[in-house]
């Protein structure tokens, strides 16, 4: 691979942006409705949950759900997963797509849609990207290891527009290039109906995409943020420590994280929820303010739910000397 000195210059000074680089959200299924500002979440006042079961480790999400239809009518609505926000990233680490995203009703593959909006500054510059035939949701394919990008073949007003928009940055430092620097908001949706009293089998599975950093004893600050954020308890702050011991680069922090509050969009609680976590390597550690009631079986922690009302969404940290990033 060659690189243009600009291009390794710039390469070189993301790498401090890429070592707590914070990956996609994940979200549980809601009804939506489709508007003119794209697709918005609505509560569905006959449909139910009455099954979830979610599976969460650092290669595969699966989640399964069971729905009923509690009126005497069927019910025909717009159903969403929604990825919340993401940016683009160096080394490859961006969420472009999830290739392998995958939807099944009673048992069989759905085709879906998916919303890409693009968004800078908090502001749209979806149609503004559109206009110049700039793919939203991947940034262009845009990638430093490469000598040409999209930004190459803009003309000197079209880049000017979009960093005026805040679509565009420089990376700053020696060799300065520019960058892609919109946030994209992603739906993937699909029209489902519910027959009337009957329930409906819904699953999804993806590799995941997960943010991750490399964490030493001595970062004060790092680790006070995973005792809150992560939860991190006694037991696990003592093995994390004797992984600092193991090496002189620190030990490599990993966390998925997992919408559930959507899940609200439905008729009362969700009846039954299933947690299943799995760790890579057993001697690997993992923390969670989700539930205190987590318990633990080799590598698999699992928690179940009765009658839950989803008032927090989940984080799961995964610690180790060899916890792979992406």
């Amino acid at each position: 691979m060659v690189l243009t000195l600009n291009r390794f210059l710039a390469l070189a000074a993301c790498l401090i942006l890429s070592l707590a680089f914070g990956l996609s959200v994940f979200a549980n299924d809601s009804a939506v409705e489709v508007t003119p500002a794209g697709l918005q979440f609505m509560h569905m006042r006959d449909i139910s949950m009455e099954k979830e079961d979610l599976f969460i480790s650092l290669d595969r999400i699966e989640v399964s759900y069971v729905f009923r239809n509690n009126s005497p009518r069927a019910v025909a609505t717009e159903i969403a997963f929604p990825v919340p926000d993401y940016t683009w990233a160096p080394f490859g680490y961006s969420v472009t797509d999830f290739h392998d995203f995958k939807v099944e009703v009673n048992g069989a593959p759905l085709a879906y849609a998916t919303e890409a909006r693009a968004l800078a500054g908090g502001k749209e510059c979806t149609d503004m990207l559109k206009e110049m035939n700039i793919p939203i949701s991947n940034f262009g394919g845009f990638d430093l290891s490469k000598d040409h990008s999209f930004i190459d073949g803009l003309s000197p007003g079209e880049r000017k527009r979009l960093t005026d928009a805040g679509a565009l940055k420089s990376s700053g430092g020696p060799g300065a290039v520019l960058l892609p620097a919109w946030s994209v908001r992603m739906k993937y949706h699909w029209r489902q109906v519910f027959p009337p009293d009957a329930e409906v089998s819904v699953k999804h599975s993806y590799k995941p995409y997960y943010g991750f950093a490399i964490q030493s004893e001595n970062d004060a600050d790092g680790l006070a943020a995973r005792y809150k954020d992560g939860c991190m308890g006694s037991d696990v702050a003592g093995t994390v420590r004797a992984f600092s011991n193991l090496t002189q680069s620190g030990f490599h922090v990993a966390w998925v994280s997992y919408i559930l509050t959507t899940g609200r969009n439905w008729k009362g609680p969700i009846k039954e929820f299933h947690l299943t976590v799995k760790k890579k390597n057993d001697n690997d550690r993992m923390s969670s303010c989700f539930s205190p009631e987590i318990a633990r079986s080799g590598t698999v922690y699992d928690v179940h739910i009765r009658d839950f009302v989803p008032d927090r969404d989940i984080k799961v940290y995964f610690y180790g000397p060899n916890t792979p990033l992406p």
